[in-house]
Parts: structure tokens; C-alpha cells; sequence
């Protein structure tokens, strides 16, 4: 079968004097399987194809060395019941056809009608008389001729008596020629230069022409950017220029590769860290087109950075400790030239001491131990409890629960929750100094204006004025008219380190005029981080150590000291 294809296409050439443009012997195990198939086929350099492929209205079916499909019962001519194939010149290129031949073969109960039609109208006229076994069909009429645009041949088969008759198509040749549609002008000459910023490049031509145009493929043909402006590109790859007469392009460019430099993009921002002192703190970005990374710290509320860390996406503390309480810290980062450096949003580390006082009210004992309750208790209702397995209610219509003691807290954190019930309750915060039980002074007030309905919610008291003090009890107050409940759990108070004031022993000398450098001794306390102030102008620190601090006089008379630690 494959030699008198053979056959067919060295007749069909010695004929018309054309050549192949189309051909596919159709080789393989089940090509059916494929829809549509372009294994093998071999066409004109000028032209591109679809292959051989099949309409809807029939099904692939197994067979080796050609391109079988069944489902051809219909009675009469079925529109979606054909074999395709579709041809394309490229631009400035047109197709003009001289034969299609072919090899098939039809099962016992396979089609018996057969047509072949062409897209130029639209389906609806038969070309040649198509069979079973194979002929020649001649395309030298002149509608198949000086085609520039797509078009697309149909062969149709209908009247087989069993759903299961099958018809195929074993090998396949379409005989032409492809020429050009029109003189192409002159290639264009001269380079291409690249002028890179960052996240384009403009290009210019050395020769710039208003009928010679900037493309992005070889065979482009827009006419949108003439080569007398440069050409701003954002996107990697190659760009061309091509001539134009008015009615062909040149089948020539000049070319050039252009790779973009694209900007640092900071595609999630570091976050602040806070940490219990002891331990690390890390932060992190994430960032595309990043060469590399340098991290600063500010100790100065950000007058001035220094460098940390290293040429990575993410730093991490050295042991914290409370004195680092209150450092911001970013990261510069730098992108490929010419893109500029990128600077990240600014953090801040927060130190602690950690939760000096930690409920969650898992334990079953209630008040837990050293607190004070009255008309308050402790629900394990899943509805209750912020975090599992409870809670403590206030479910009457007074009550107070009281800590234990804590020292120097700084900070108060809890999670406060209502019901939906609408009669107005109020939950004061009150801390005392005295005693458990009396001297306390309210705080916070929360109600139905602050506490959102039938929700849990965290809230946070600054106690900073009570860091000081060594003793210290907080009590929540609950005060309404009704007996819909408050809802307390994972209560947790911070504690810091009070300021020691250091005890001044002796300094050297004891006046002086401006410029005067003062060794200022301590037989207790910690000078490491103490400043000093003379008439409240800030002195210059030489040196400082837990027990000595050097600083020089500011200009002010030495009248009075001052030592502020």
C-alpha cells in the first residue's frame, strides 16, 4: 500500500511539475490515538499545518501504519463525520495546489459515500470524486490558487452499515507549491543597540527608517513601531526590525537578544518580634530579583542604624536581653545594576521578662491558688472558654476575682468575651498597691460600647506605672442588673525590672569648665547604660561600666549635677 502511494506522488510530480508541500506516510502503532496526528509528516518551510485530525462526530479506532476512525453510519452526508487538514502560509508567502493524493481502506462495514470540500465555501461543494481505496484529486482549478490565508480540506464518509465499519486513511500527499505573494524589499543591516534600566531596555537601530519597523519574531509584520523611535522592551528575548515596501516585508532581520533587569520587589515585609528575654528573635523577608542582603539594628528610636548579620533573608538576635527592648531593625536589599537598593519596612523587637502571672483555669481547683473570688466560678462549657478546658464566669449579678500578688508588672493581657444579650453590664480592671483586698484604683472599664456582642476578645493594660512596685494585686469587677455572664480566660501579667538608682560615690573633679572630662564612681548600682546631664544638657559619654562612668561637660556651668540612670 505504501509503494502505490509512492507511485501515485512520483506520477503526480513528473505531471505538474509542483512539488510536495503537505506529505505524511503515516507510520506507527494506532497514529489513531493522537487527534490530531503530525507524527512524520515533513512540509514546506513557508507553510505550517494541522496534521491529519478528526471531526466530533467519529471516533478513533486501533490500527497500525494509518489513521483509522468508525462511527460512519450515517444514512446520509453528517457534517461532523470527516478527516481534516489544514494549511497555513506564513506571511508575505502564498500556497498554490495542484493535487491532493491519497491512500485508504474501509472495513466490510465501513462508509461507502464519500466527499471532499474545502473552507473556501465553507463546506458546501465537492472536489473531485473521493472512494475507499485512494486517487488523485486535482486543486489546479483557480480558486486553489495565490491562497495567503489558512485553509482547510475535509474528507467526509457516511452509509456504513455497522457503527463499528471503519475507514482510514493510510498515507497522504498535498502537491503545490509556496511562493512568495509579493518582491520583498531589501534585508535591513546595521545593529541593534540596548540601553538596560531597571525593569526595561530601550532599543535603537543604528539605521533607523520610517518603512523599517520593530518585531517581536522573525516574521512579525506590525507596523505600530517604525525603527525612527527607540523601542522600549519590559520582557526577555529576542527583538528584530524588518523592512517594509508597503506590500511585502523583507525575509531578512537584524536581531538581538535583550535580557531585563528587573527591580527588588519585597514580597512580604519582616514582622515584629516580640520574645521573652533569653531568648533569640528572627526576622524574615522574602523578596524577588534580591543579590543580597544587609540587615541594620537602630539602638536610638532610628537616628542612627548600624550593620548586623548576614548576606541572607533572615537575621536572628543574639540572646535578648531587656535592654533590647524597644530596637527597630530593617534590611537593605540589593538587586542586579542599574536597579536600586530596597529598603524594608522598619520593626521593632519587644523584650519581656515573660508572663510573671499565667491562668488559663485548666487547673480543677478554683479560685487557683492565692486568688480571691466572690460570686464567680469556673465553667468547662465549650461556649465559655477562650482556649480549652475553662474559663471563669461572673455569672451573677456582682462579682470580683482577685489575683495573687505579681511584682513590677508592666503589662496585663486577657481574653474577655459577653454573651448577646442585651441588658448592660460593666467589667472594671482595678489594681492596688495596699493589699488584696482594698486600695484599688480602676484602670479600664469595658461594657457593651467596648466588648463586642457573643464574642471572645484580647485586651491589653499598660501597667507601666506600677513596675516599681514590689506588691501588686489586680481585680476584675463585675457590676450590672442582670445575670448574663462576663467571660474571663488566659489572663497573663508581664513583669519587668525596676530602674535601680545607683549610689553615686564619688566625682572627679567637681567643676570645671567647658570640656571638662568627669569620672563619675558608683559603689552600687549599674552605670553600664547611665547618661549623664548637667542643668539638663545632655553630656558627651566617653566610657561606662557598672561602676564608672566617663563623660565630658557640655556648655553649661558646673553648678549642679545631675545623674540619670
Amino acid at each position: 500500500m505504501k509503494l502505490r502511494f509512492l507511485f501515485v506522488t512520483i506520477f503526480v510530480v513528473a505531471f505538474s511539475y509542483s512539488q510536495s508541500i503537505f506529505v505524511n506516510p503515516i507510520t506507527g502503532t494506532n497514529p489513531n490515538t493522537s487527534n490530531p496526528y503530525t507524527i512524520g509528516q515533513t512540509i514546506n518551510s513557508n507553510i505550517t499545518v494541522s496534521g491529519i485530525g478528526r471531526g466530533s462526530g467519529i471516533a478513533g479506532s486501533n490500527a497500525n501504519d494509518r489513521y483509522n476512525a468508525n462511527n460512519w453510519n450515517s444514512v446520509g452526508f453528517n457534517n461532523l463525520k470527516y478527516f481534516e487538514f489544514t494549511l497555513t502560509p506564513n506571511a508575505g508567502y502564498e500556497i498554490n495546489f495542484v493535487s491532493f493524493a491519497y491512500n485508504g481502506q474501509a472495513s466490510g462495514t465501513g462508509p461507502t459515500n464519500f466527499a471532499f470540500r474545502s473552507s473556501l465555501d465553507g463546506f458546501t461543494a465537492n472536489i473531485g470524486t473521493p472512494n475507499a481505496g485512494g486517487t488523485t484529486i486535482n486543486l489546479a482549478a483557480g480558486s486553489y490558487q495565490n491562497i495567503t490565508s489558512s485553509i482547510t480540506f475535509r474528507f467526509y464518509g457516511w452509509g456504513a452499515s455497522a457503527a463499528g465499519g471503519t475507514f482510514s486513511i493510510n498515507d497522504f500527499i498535498f502537491n503545490g507549491t509556496v511562493v512568495l505573494s509579493c518582491t520583498p524589499p531589501a534585508n535591513p543591516s546595521g545593529t541593534i543597540t540596548v540601553t538596560p534600566s531597571c525593569g526595561s531596555s530601550s532599543l535603537a537601530y543604528s539605521l533607523p527608517s520610517a518603512n523599517t519597523y520593530w518585531q517581536t519574531s522573525p516574521t512579525g509584520t506590525l507596523t505600530t513601531f517604525p525603527t525612527t523611535s527607540p523601542y522600549v522592551v519590559s520582557s526577555n528575548g529576542t527583538y528584530y526590525v524588518r523592512n517594509f515596501n508597503g506590500t511585502c516585508w523583507s525575509t531578512g532581520t537584524v536581531s538581538q537578544t535583550v535580557t531585563i533587569v528587573n527591580p527588588v520587589i519585597i514580597t512580604t515585609q519582616p514582622a515584629n518580634q516580640a520574645v521573652i528575654a533569653g531568648s533569640t528573635a528572627t526576622f524574615n523577608v522574602l523578596a524577588t530579583n534580591a543579590v543580597s542582603y544587609q540587615w541594620q539594628v537602630s539602638t536610638n528610636s532610628g537616628t542612627s542604624w548600624s550593620n548586623i548579620g548576614t548576606n541572607t533573608n533572615s537575621y536572628t538576635t543574639p540572646a535578648t536581653t531587656l535592654a533590647m527592648n524597644g530596637y527597630l531593625y530593617r534590611v537593605i536589599i540589593t538587586g542586579t545594576a542599574p536597579c536600586p537598593s530596597v529598603t524594608s519596612a522598619i520593626r521593632t523587637l519587644t523584650v519581656t521578662s515573660g508572663p510573671c502571672l499565667s491562668e488559663s483555669f485548666s487547673a480543677v481547683t478554683f479560685p487557683p491558688t492565692g486568688w480571691l473570688q466572690t460570686s464567680v466560678s469556673r465553667s468547662t462549657t465549650a461556649t465559655d472558654y477562650n482556649t480549652g478546658p475553662a474559663a471563669a464566669t461572673f455569672g451573677a449579678n456582682n462579682g470580683e476575682l482577685t489575683t495573687a500578688m505579681v511584682s513590677n508588672p508592666t503589662e496585663l493581657r486577657f481574653f474577655l468575651g459577653r454573651t448577646t444579650n442585651t441588658t448592660d453590664k460593666t467589667l472594671t480592671v482595678e489594681v492596688s498597691t495596699t493589699s488584696q483586698a482594698s486600695g484599688f484604683t480602676t484602670v479600664a472599664t469595658y461594657d457593651h460600647s467596648n466588648v463586642p456582642s457573643g464574642s471572645y476578645n484580647q485586651y491589653t493594660i499598660n501597667l507601666s506605672s506600677y513596675t516599681s512596685n514590689s506588691s501588686v494585686w489586680i481585680r476584675f469587677v463585675k457590676t450590672a442588673s442582670t445575670t448574663s455572664p462576663w467571660r474571663l480566660d488566659d489572663i497573663n501579667v508581664y513583669c519587668g525590672i525596676p530602674c535601680t538608682s545607683a549610689v553615686i560615690s564619688s566625682i572627679t573633679p567637681s567643676n570645671g569648665p567647658v570640656g571638662t572630662q568627669v569620672t563619675i564612681t558608683a559603689s552600687s548600682g549599674n552605670l553600664t547604660s547611665a547618661t549623664a546631664t548637667f542643668n539638663g544638657i545632655s553630656a558627651t559619654v566617653v566610657s561606662s561600666s557598672t561602676s564608672q562612668l566617663i563623660v565630658v561637660v557640655p556648655m553649661v556651668r558646673l553648678l549642679h549635677q545631675e545623674i540619670w540612670l
